[in-house]
């Protein structure tokens, strides 16, 4: 046959893990095509990325009253982040941030008074790794706003305050 001309073709494909065979197509004549002949040339695998380690170091830290700072160290071949939360430790964590790629992220959602849990996964594309060691914050709760103070008779003042979610009990001080 007639197998004088040749393409070189280049081709990316976006493939789960598995095992692939590679196959190179002849046809004897491009413009009346007489016959083709399939060569298995060779065989490959794909292995899923290996699972980066877990983060370390993983610190929550109230920012005031509106936010918990998170800080933890980079993990090698980690392409990203993701921060989970729950409110008892060890706890059912829900994710609250993915995709990040620096090592710190904020928690804007916290609620004063409540105590929150907080661990961090590293991804190598979608393999995760285990979870870091867990940190815990509380948001300070808010002070009470409203006070009023009236005289009740000569030896007594009454004082009124609007009330404090989270709050359990109140301190006063003269």
């Amino acid at each position: 046959g007639n197998w004088q001309s040749y393409q070189t073709i280049y081709s990316q494909l976006d493939v789960q893990a598995g095992i692939y065979n590679l196959y190179i197509e002849f046809i004897e004549d491009a413009v009346s095509p007489t016959g083709a002949a399939f060569v298995n040339i060779d065989s490959f695998t794909v292995n899923d990325p290996a699972a980066p380690a877990a983060p370390t170091n993983l610190t929550a830290t109230a920012n005031g009253t509106t936010q918990i700072d998170l800080a933890w160290n980079a993990v090698s071949g980690a392409t990203s982040y993701s921060v989970l939360r729950a409110t008892s430790a060890g706890g059912n964590y829900t994710e609250i941030a993915s995709g990040l790629t620096t090592t710190s992220s904020s928690d804007a959602t916290a609620s004063p008074g409540v105590p929150y849990f907080y661990v961090v996964r590293a991804l190598n594309g979608t393999v995760e790794s285990a979870d870091s060691n867990e940190a815990t914050a509380t948001l300070p709760l808010l002070a009470p706003t409203g006070l009023t103070a009236t005289a009740n008779g000569s030896t007594q003042i009454d004082l009124a305050w609007n009330a404090v979610s989270g709050a359990t009990s109140y301190t006063v001080l003269r």
